[in-house]
């Protein structure tokens, strides 16, 4: 079984309001082919075949954190320019709160456009503006936060050294978290970890942690080390030091002992947006109270998710029950996540199968819920079930006392033999999930007092 601590993060169900602050980027992927060179210059000719954008640096945790359940607001700047306004709108469509993204005229919006064939990087463009904000425009950013602080149970500050996290957007960030009694995590870009003084949680990689402590970090044994000299010397509450292929040490204050935990390995696809879900799966459990080293076995875990795909990505809650569930022998080989829906289509497409889908939130089932699936399993060659999140659970008298987590609900079904698949959705109609998937049949539930 999973571990207590473990699962109590993944099945709590309260919303959790989170803060992030940082840097904000719009991660732009430009698919293609390429099959000759240019006959202009010895480089290859890249014939493009799609464009995506995805929200990137503190914009990432925040929709990670999102899709986790939490309820994120964000802080940051972006410029007057046109990918400003798509990574404004991207924002709205994943459901975060960006009333405190601020616009500078002066500057523009953070974009690192990647250029792909055949799944490989063949170059990177950058546009970016590293100087440090103008004084009317912390000003107004320092206002911004200030009016954000409230209700938050965490702070983020996401800092990717692009000049929104200055000394003094730092400074009022910590003092007002710290009057308010709100824990702050910080992914660090400074050299010293001294303005993080107070920190709940630092989380730096192998070379920031180095850098820091001054020191060379080739093994756990020296991670090990690093953890607790830079937790004594900056008062901090907790570092998690991430080592890629090495896993995640952490060392809390006051503990005697130093925690090392080991990845699984995995192919490495791609690194980027490893350290944002690392960070809100941290967030989540300090958020709600829980184990932090129950918070770094997840994170150690979604971290490994991620770089075994493409690109900036965010993981729903069953997307990592599922592979906490495949780590500790319950091979819960059903439960799979938007990302999946693509590949779902292309292969069931190829067998000339028919994808039926229907959605609703499970609460209780019923015989009348293994009838209703059995009904739309008739009507395709694959059943896709889109199980409703907590937060799209309806408020009822029975809801408090009888109500399954999100974990149990799934499990229930992914063992009926109609089911195929369990997708979690945060949305009623799911677009993306239509979108991604596109069923060839949408199944109607029975609208009925038992939740189905």
């Amino acid at each position: 079984m999973l571990g207590d601590d473990v699962r109590r993060i993944l099945d709590d169900r309260e919303v959790h309001d989170i803060l992030v602050v940082g840097d904000l980027m719009l991660d732009r992927y430009v698919w293609g082919e390429v099959d000759r060179i240019s006959p202009e210059a010895p480089i290859p000719v890249l014939r493009i075949s799609r464009e995506e954008d995805r929200l990137g640096g503190a914009a990432s945790v925040a929709h990670a954190l999102a899709r986790l359940g939490c309820r994120a607001r964000l802080a940051g700047v972006v410029g007057a320019d046109a990918e400003g306004a798509r990574l404004r709108a991207l924002l709205n469509e994943v459901g975060v709160d960006g009333s405190a993204v601020v616009v500078d005229q002066s500057r523009p919006t953070v974009v690192k456009q990647r250029q792909l064939a055949r799944g490989q990087q063949v170059l990177r463009v950058d546009r970016e503006e590293m100087r440090p904000l103008d004084a009317a425009l912390v000003d107004e950013l320092v206002a911004a936060l200030s009016a954000q602080m409230a209700g938050a149970r965490a702070v983020v500050i996401s800092d990717y050294g692009k000049g929104v996290i200055d000394d003094r957007i730092l400074e009022m960030t910590m003092e007002a978290a710290a009057a308010a009694g709100v824990p702050v995590l910080v992914d660090p870009k400074r050299a010293s970890f001294s303005a993080y003084r107070g920190a709940a949680l630092v989380t730096p990689n192998r070379s920031e942690a180095a850098r820091a402590a001054g020191q060379e970090i080739p093994d756990v044994a020296a991670a090990r080390q690093a953890a607790q000299a830079l937790v004594e010397r900056h008062d901090l509450g907790a570092i998690a030091i991430t080592l890629d292929r090495d896993g995640i040490v952490v060392h809390r204050r006051g503990d005697s002992e130093t925690s090392h935990l080991p990845t699984r390995p995995r192919e490495v696809i791609d690194v980027t947006g490893a350290g944002d879900m690392v960070m809100s799966i941290f967030a989540l459990a300090v958020a709600g109270g829980h184990d932090l080293l129950a918070g770094a076995t997840l994170a150690n875990l979604a971290g490994g998710l991620v770089v075994s795909r493409v690109g900036v990505v965010t993981l729903s809650r069953l997307e990592i029950i599922e592979a906490a569930s495949h780590q500790a022998g319950m091979h819960l080989r059903k439960l799979v996540g938007l990302e999946d829906c693509v590949a779902i289509r292309a292969a069931r497409r190829e067998r000339g199968q028919k994808i039926a889908l229907v959605c609703g939130p499970f609460e209780l089932l019923l015989p009348a819920h293994v009838d209703l699936l059995r009904r739309a399993r008739e009507r395709g060659d694959v059943l896709v079930v889109g199980l409703y999140s907590d937060a799209l659970l309806p408020a009822g008298a029975n809801a408090a006392a009888v109500r399954l987590s999100l974990t149990d609900r799934a499990r229930l079904l992914a063992a009926l033999e109609d089911v195929d698949y369990v997708i979690e959705i945060d949305a009623d109609p799911p677009v993306d999930l239509i979108a991604r998937l596109g069923p060839d049949e949408i199944v109607d539930r029975e609208a009925d007092a038992d939740g189905a």
